[in-house]
């Protein structure tokens, strides 16, 4: 749809439920990087980036939208927005090697349990703000 945003630019809306309500795109050509550039180094290795120590994987199929942040696993569909706390290391392996196709084949079996750890470090670290 034309963006309200953006004079002569479009409008992607994503579906009820979805991650987020849509994104807004200029039509203008980008023949250059150089403001690109200096952004994507801030939020891909800045420690003040909020996606700094983050763990987000999102993946979709024709019915839902999946997003697995930390050990939080959303699941976006018509029928509304489930919640599912990963617990424990084969669940999250599992879920990461099934549902999102990813199974850190890169990465030695030490390395996939330490980042777990990492991740349910941060998980349980989050959590105690969320009861404060």
């Amino acid at each position: 749809m034309p963006s309200s945003v953006v004079p002569g630019g479009w409008r992607l809306e994503y579906e009820p439920n979805g991650p987020s309500m849509g994104v807004d795109y200029d039509p203008e050509e980008l023949t250059r990087l150089e403001e690109f550039i200096p952004k994507h180094e801030f939020y891909s290795q800045s420690v003040d980036s909020p996606w700094h120590n983050a763990f987000l994987l999102r993946q979709r199929d024709t019915g839902h939208s999946y997003e697995l942040r930390g050990c939080v696993l959303r699941t976006h569909g018509i029928e509304g927005i489930s919640k599912t706390e990963i617990r424990n290391y084969n669940e999250w392996k599992d879920i990461l090697t099934k549902l999102f196709y990813e199974p850190l084949v890169i990465y030695t079996e030490q390395e996939r349990r330490e980042m777990w750890e990492r991740i349910q470090i941060a998980h349980e670290e989050w959590k105690k703000t969320q009861l404060a």
